[in-house]
């Protein structure tokens, strides 16, 4: 769900940037000394939860568990996906920092709406069926809204984006069943734990003694013991798409796919000239690869859309294509009639067998110039190199254990300074 740098226009970037840092005013404003674990508990909830993809045609989506975040926090569901969607830019290179506002617009909002509209329903109920109810119906809502406004955003950025904007949508239909299973889940925990927290402290209507988070720090132990089960399972996918561009002679190959190892199949690749011109569309195949052909040398820019804002863009420089369009070959194997009827063959060590295997020697097989030479020797070594230049992809944009330590650590010390803070300053809101 996260949009990455560069696909959104302008405009969109600065109203939700704008409306962004509203929410999070909003937020602060409404929390008090009492409620700040809460904020950081739920922070790492969604840190957490947002490292578990699940993949759906060529994109992945993951949950957000936005819904559950906003029935607990209200308006400071915004500070806290905030620190969250910043840990995930910085660590795991997830979204960015020019697109952070409108992310944290476009997964903290929906969430405030959901509390706004079932957090009544759930305050003072003590059936675990009603409360399953309103909490699946919550968390599927926020889903809903995610993707509507996930969608809004990419179409606004330009007509280019529209059928990426109708696939975010159909992309995370299953993601709302899923989302509003675990929601409900999560709030019937709540309500049996400690049903004080759905009570309306962050949209203040009265006075409302604070309580002990309990229950936050459950789901949080059981998210992170599933991540890290995930992870040594292979069940976490890196949001990030990664690809990679090959030349051989005026041949283009490019290999698309998940920084988890997996192929991102069926992804629209787009290749422009250096003005932006069109030059040619294709599709990546079940592998992940897709070619082109280039007509002349020059710089190619590749332009690679897996949908829901996966969004790479890549240039393939003028000097790795071949100038007269030669294909770098293998030298065939040649063969000599020597005297006596016997054939010898010329092995790749360069000397020649004979039939009585005595070893004698011979002339080049053909005359090749510096230009086809150095061709040849740059295909042969971009080919045994290729394999490696995709595993350091990968293991550059990995998820490692020690950035989710990591960035669950930063989340943990900012709670603690924002409690010492409000402490000292004897913040503490009506």
């Amino acid at each position: 769900m996260h949009i990455v740098d560069g696909a959104l226009a302008p405009v969109v970037l600065v109203v939700g940037g704008g409306v962004a840092l509203l929410g999070c005013a909003l937020g602060l404003k409404r929390m008090d000394e009492a409620h700040i674990p809460q904020v950081g508990l739920l922070s790492a909830a969604f840190f957490l939860a947002s490292l578990i993809h699940v993949p759906i045609g060529p994109s992945s989506v993951h949950l957000i568990l936005n819904g559950l975040v906003g029935l607990v926090l209200g308006w400071a569901a915004f500070p806290a996906l905030l620190v969250g969607l910043l840990l995930q830019a910085v660590f795991f290179g997830f979204g960015g920092l020019l697109v952070l506002g409108v992310n944290v617009v476009n997964i903290a909002l929906p969430g405030v709406v959901v509390a706004a509209l079932v957090r009544p329903h759930l305050a003072g109920n003590n059936s675990s069926k009603r409360a399953f109810y309103w909490g699946a119906l919550g968390g599927g809502l926020a889903i809903l809204l995610t993707s509507v406004m996930v969608a809004l955003s990419l179409y606004l950025s330009g007509d280019a984006f529209l059928l990426t904007a109708k696939a975010v949508l159909l992309a995370h239909l299953p993601i709302m069943l899923v989302e509003g299973v675990l929601t409900g889940a999560a709030v019937v925990l709540i309500q049996r734990v400690k049903p004080a927290l759905f009570t309306p402290h962050f949209i203040p209507v009265a006075p409302v003694k604070a309580v002990e988070p309990k229950a936050p720090p459950l789901i949080l132990a059981g998210l992170l013991a599933f991540a890290l089960f995930a992870l040594q399972s292979g069940m976490v996918w890196a949001h990030n798409m990664v690809a990679d561009l090959y030349a051989e002679g005026m041949q283009i190959e490019g290999e698309v796919g998940f920084s988890g190892g997996g192929a991102a199949r069926d992804v629209a690749v787009s290749m422009y000239d250096a003005e932006g011109r069109l030059l040619g569309q294709t599709r990546s195949d079940a592998e992940g690869i897709f070619r082109f052909h280039a007509q002349q040398v020059m710089d190619y820019h590749f332009r690679v859309d897996a949908g829901a804002g996966h969004v790479v863009e890549l240039t393939l420089p003028a000097e790795q294509l071949s100038g007269d369009g030669t294909e770098a070959t293998t030298p065939a194997s040649s063969s000599l009639d020597q005297e006596g009827g016997g054939q010898s063959t010329v092995q790749s060590g360069g000397e020649k067998l004979a039939q009585e295997g005595e070893i004698l020697p011979i002339a080049a097989p053909s005359m090749l110039d510096a230009a086809q030479l150095e061709r040849m020797i740059e295909s042969a070594v971009a080919k045994q190199i290729k394999p490696l230049r995709k595993q350091l992809l990968q293991y550059e944009n990995k998820v490692r254990l020690q950035d989710i330590l990591g960035g669950l650590g930063y989340i943990l010390g900012l709670t603690g300074l924002a409690m010492g803070w409000s402490r000292r300053r004897g913040v503490n809101p009506p």
